[in-house]
Parts: C-alpha cells; structure tokens; sequence
C-alpha cells in the first residue's frame, strides 16, 4: 500500500461511512478532485465517495436510514455532513442544454471514470485499503503537473468543461497539454 492509500485507511473522517457500508461492500471509493488534493498532499474538506456492489434501492435505504439528502434530477447524489455519496454512472448527452443528459447505473469502475473531464480528476482510491484505480494516467499527469482529457467526444458533450480545464490550470499550476488545448479551442 502506498504512503497516500495508508493515510486514507487511517483517516479517522471516513469512519463513518466505512461502518456504515463495510456490511455491503469493500469497493467504495473516494472520486474526483478529492484524490488528486490527497495526492497533491492538500487538505481535503469535503469528500466525493462512489458505492460498487450495492443496488440501487439497498443504497438509497442506507442513505435515509442517515438523513442524508438527495439531490440532483435524473440521478441522486446524496449529502451526508462533507461526503457526497453516490453510485457510479455514465451519462451520455440527449440534447443541446448543459443539463441534457441520460444517466444510468453502471457497475465497473473504468466505465464509470469515463465521465470524468481530465485524467488528474478520474484516480479513485478504496477507502478500506487504500487502493489507487488510475486507468487514464492521472498520477503520471500529477507529477508532471499537466491537464489532459479523457475522452474527447465526452469532454465534448459538456462545454462548462472548457472553464473547468482553464480553472484546474491556473490554481494547480498545470499545463494543459496541445490536443486537450486544441479541443477546448474548438468549444
């Protein structure tokens, strides 16, 4: 186990929510921004969290059996204290609004870290035992402090990405790299 995961396995934070979820499933994973921040060794407030191996209705039981709310029109992410808890999913554009999206449950976790925008942003890391899944290169783009997409036709489908990618840029200090900035370009 890395330095990183073993300080994860310890975060007292994530207590919580690992006793709430060790009686259903081991593959819960932290997501996003709060990743690349723990690997950047920022402070991390708040928490992006993905269940696997639990359904949807057994999930949605366990999120208000804690009073946790659900927010979001087509697909519930619920908001616990500082977690964001949620199920994986994979969303495809079904019209010209930013918010035109068909979402669906999917149960794979490199499927799932396809909706993400950059490959500094799809690392999830399990937070029993610290694993990493990087399936798109995010910790090499970490440490050579660079911005590249992941899927060119999805990071297309949603242009608020272009400010994201400008914003990740200039408060990580990291280049963007040529055919990601060729993209945002043509958005």
């Amino acid at each position: 186990m890395s330095k990183i995961g073993s300080k994860i396995c310890q975060n007292s934070d994530l207590d919580e929510v690992r006793r709430l979820l060790a009686p259903h499933t081991t593959r819960v994973y932290l997501v996003g921004g709060c990743v690349r921040d723990t690997l950047l060794g920022r402070e991390i407030y708040d928490y992006d969290i993905e269940i696997y191996d639990i359904y949807p209705h057994k999930f949605d039981a366990l999120m208000q059996s804690i009073g946790a709310s659900g927010v979001g029109k087509s697909y519930f992410i619920y908001k616990y204290k500082n977690y964001d808890l949620g199920l994986p999913r994979s969303e495809s554009k079904t019209g010209n609004s930013h918010k035109d999206f068909a979402v669906s449950y999917i149960n794979d976790p490199s499927l799932a870290s396809l909706r993400r925008d950059f490959t500094v942003n799809a690392m999830m890391m399990n937070i029993f035992n610290g694993e990493i899944l990087d399936f798109h290169g995010g910790k090499k783009d970490l440490e050579s402090k660079t911005l590249r997409h992941i899927d060119s036709e999805k990071f297309k489908e949603d242009p608020l990405r272009v400010l994201r990618g400008v914003q990740f840029s200039a408060r990580l200090d990291f280049s963007i790299v040529d055919e990601t900035l060729a993209l945002m370009k043509s958005l």
